[in-house]
C-alpha cells in the first residue's frame, strides 16, 4: 500500500494530523530532503504530533516515513506501469510481457501490504468449518471463483459458484448460518443493500473481498479483505491488475485453509488422484 493510501485510509486522524498528511502528500520531494525540525516549522506542529501521525499510519517514526517515500520514488523511476493502460500500440510482444510482469509484481506487492494475516487465519477457519461455501462473483471474477472451487474440491470441500443473478438470488434466500458467503467485488458494488440485508438477517458470515479504499463496516459476521486499488473502475483497457490481485488473495486464502488440516488434505489429494487415475 502506498504512503498516500495509508494516509487517506486512516480514519482516526485529528485535524492537526490531517494537516500533516496533506502537506506530506503534496510536498514529497521536500520531505525527502528535510528534517523533522524542518517539517515542524513548516506545518506549525510539534515533533510529538508528527510521531503520533507516523504511528497512526503504521510507521515507526519520521525516518521510516522518509524511507517509505524514497522506496516509492525508486519504484516509480524503475518499473512503474500504468495499471489502466499497461502497454501501448507501439509495444511489441516482449515489451508487453515485461510491462505486465512489472505490473503483476507491483500489484501483488501492493496487495500483500494490504493483508491482515490474523484476519485471513480467522476467515480460513470460518470457511473450513462452514457446511456450505457460496461465492458471489460476476465477469472475470467468476473465473477466479471457479478456480477456487476446483482447488477446494481437490481437498474434498464443495463450493457453490452461482453465476446467473437468478441463481444467486435463490441461494441467498436459502442461506442460513450453515453457509458462508464470499463476495468478490473490486468496486464493492456487489455488496448491495438487498444482498447485505439478507445475509445479516440470516446470520450468514460474509467475506467481502474488494479494493483498498472501500469503507469497512463494523458489523458482526462481515469480514473484509482488501486488494490493490491501483486500477481505475472506468478508464482501463482490461482488468489486468484487479484480476491478478483477486486471484492472489484467493490463493492465499486457499493456502491458509489447506494448512488447517495439511496432513488430511495431502492424503485426500493422493486418494483422489489415484481414484481418477491422475498423476499431474
Amino acid at each position: 500500500m502506498t504512503l498516500d493510501k495509508k494516509i487517506t485510509l486512516c480514519e482516526n486522524l485529528t485535524p492537526v494530523e490531517v494537516r500533516i498528511g496533506n502537506y506530506i502528500m503534496n510536498h514529497k520531494e521536500t520531505i525527502l530532503n528535510c528534517t523533522i525540525q524542518d517539517l515542524e516549522k513548516e506545518v506549525f506542529v510539534s515533533k510529538s504530533a508528527i510521531h503520533r501521525f507516523c504511528k497512526k499510519i503504521g510507521l515507526n517514526g519520521f525516518n521510516d516515513l522518509k524511507i517509505e517515500l524514497a522506496k516509492e520514488e525508486k519504484m516509480e523511476e524503475e518499473n512503474w506501469v500504468d495499471a489502466n493502460v499497461p502497454f501501448y500500440e507501439k509495444d511489441h510482444a516482449k515489451e508487453i510481457a515485461n510491462k505486465l510482469m512489472d505490473l503483476y509484481k507491483s500489484t501483488i506487492q501492493d496487495t500483500y501490504k494490504c493483508l491482515d494475516a490474523k484476519r485471513i487465519d480467522e476467515i480460513a477457519k470460518i470457511v473450513n468449518s462452514a457446511i456450505y461455501v457460496d461465492i458471489y462473483a460476476v465477469g472475470h471474477n467468476e473465473n477466479i471463483a471457479q478456480n477456487f472451487k476446483q482447488k477446494m474440491l481437490n481437498i474434498g470441500k464443495i463450493v457453490n459458484c452461482p453465476s446467473a443473478y437468478y441463481e444467486q438470488s435463490l441461494i441467498t434466500l436459502a442461506s442460513n448460518s450453515d453457509h458462508v458467503a464470499i463476495v468478490l467485488s473490486y468496486s464493492g458494488a456487489m455488496w448491495s443493500n438487498q444482498l447485505r440485508s439478507q445475509f445479516l438477517k440470516k446470520n450468514v458470515p460474509v467475506i467481502l473481498i474488494t479494493r483498498a479504499g472501500v469503507k469497512e463496516e463494523s458489523v458482526d459476521n462481515v469480514y473484509h479483505l482488501f486488494i490493490s486499488d491501483s486500477e481505475n473502475l472506468q478508464n482501463r483497457i482490461s482488468q489486468f491488475s484487479s484480476h491478478i490481485a483477486m486471484q492472489y488473495i484467493m490463493d492465499v486464502l486457499y493456502g491458509a485453509i489447506y494448512n488447517l488440516n495439511r496432513t488430511k488434505n495431502n492424503q485426500y489429494i493422493r486418494k483422489s488422484m489415484s481414484y481418477h487415475g491422475l498423476n499431474q
